[in-house]
């Protein structure tokens, strides 16, 4: 997934959007998605848990002042604020909160891409440690019948990179499942389309599901991009 980050015009800067502070006395403030969303975060969190983030923060001219007053803004309009928001609480160790523990499958895939996007998927283990947990990969497909809301979270732990999540949930779909997996991609675009449709292939053909069936899945999507 590629990323482009910007400095937020003063145009931007001066609409007045919602804000949320994962860390209150921050040195940073990403402005999220369309509505411009605020984030108020430590550059230095974010930078050491994403090197994508890293790689972008010499675009911000930091200062003493800035951290107290009014601190750079890093315009991201492609992404996804409650998404990001989520992430960005949990880099910064403030855990899951109870609104957290609950959020939707399709949240949680679109949490798991961004952490994907930004190459931050390990400081957000924890959490997906909770999301994809074997009592709740069990419930993907039940009685033949595929979850039309919980498949989700299959690709999920696919761009979350957790192989026992993605077995578990695998194994759960071909034990219940004996004909096309292809409603894994129902509703799904662009990159998750893509990815739904080649796990569906890959479990139609793979009789002996092993641990490594995700790496092997993700191998062949880096092949694809770089052709």
């Amino acid at each position: 997934m590629s990323s482009d980050i910007t400095l937020a015009t003063e145009d931007e800067a001066a609409f007045e959007p919602t804000r949320t502070t994962p860390a209150p006395t921050g040195d940073l403030i990403l402005v999220v998605g369309p509505s411009r969303y605020e984030i108020r975060v430590y550059a230095l969190i974010l930078s050491n848990a994403s090197p994508i983030f890293a790689s972008k923060m010499s675009k911000a001219d930091y200062s003493e002042d800035a951290v107290v007053s009014d601190p750079p803004r890093l315009s991201l309009p492609d992404d996804d604020p409650k998404a990001m928001d989520i992430m960005c609480h949990i880099i910064h160790g403030n855990g899951l909160s109870a609104e957290m523990r609950e959020i939707p499958p399709n949240l949680i895939l679109t949490v798991a891409g961004l952490a994907a996007k930004y190459d931050c998927t390990l400081a957000l283990t924890a959490a997906a440690e909770y999301w994809l947990s074997p009592e709740i990969m069990d419930t993907i497909a039940q009685s033949g019948v595929v979850h039309p809301e919980k498949k989700d979270l299959l690709l999920a732990a696919y761009w979350f990179r957790h192989g026992r999540a993605f077995e578990a949930g695998s194994l759960r779909l071909i034990t219940e499942i004996s004909w096309s997996f292809s409603s894994l991609a129902d509703g799904k675009s662009g990159e998750d389309e893509i990815v739904a449709l080649r796990i569906a292939s890959e479990l139609f053909f793979t009789p002996i599901l092993t641990p490594y069936l995700v790496q092997d899945i993700q191998e062949k999507s880096v092949n694809v991009e770089i052709k």
